[in-house]
């Protein structure tokens, strides 16, 4: 934590002692504070090297493989007859693959 992000909290003191007052610190005090906290001290963008450095794979890996293994599940999926109860449990086997 730096020195301006210690100070900003230490401001909020009154706020929060009120809040505990009125019991409203977890309902409306934090909820708040954490609204301006993010707005005052926004997180940079997480970087490749760093989901590199977390996953073992770039971002770009990931959705190839993520691709990858939906063409599998979608090729389980073998056409029945063509009779109406077979065909519409293909359907319906299909679409919850895709949704998956």
């Amino acid at each position: 934590m730096t020195k301006t992000q210690r100070a900003w909290l230490e401001g909020l003191m009154p706020g929060f002692v009120q809040a505990q007052l009125g019991k409203t610190t977890s309902t409306i005090f934090f909820l708040t504070t954490f609204t301006a906290w993010t707005k005052e001290f926004p997180l940079d963008p997480v970087t490749e090297l760093e989901i590199m450095q977390a996953t073992g794979q770039t971002t770009e890996e990931k959705e190839v493989k993520a691709m990858a293994d939906k063409t599998k599940r979608l090729q389980k999926v073998s056409m029945p007859s063509s009779d109406f109860i077979s065909l519409t449990q293909y359907v319906h086997q299909a679409h919850h693959l895709l949704v998956s």
